[in-house]
């Protein structure tokens, strides 16, 4: 799950990430490169949910994976 609007992974950390499904709840220009990565590009829940609701929706998924 990205929640930044900028690019911050390195061009070589593509490859670890190809073949996962990347949830971009950053708005534009996003987190990442839909052409390079598999994303979900999701930029409106933040802003259309609040700020809390969108940190327990984030805590929530990465929860399911502990």
């Amino acid at each position: 799950i990205n929640t930044i609007p900028i690019n911050i992974i390195k061009e070589e950390e593509y490859e670890l990430l190809k073949d996962k499904l990347i949830y971009d709840l950053a708005s534009y220009p996003y987190g990442f490169n839909p052409i390079i990565i598999k994303t979900k590009q999701l930029g409106g829940i933040p802003g259309n949910i609040y700020p809390k609701e969108a940190g327990q929706v984030i805590a929530n998924y990465i929860k399911t994976f502990l």
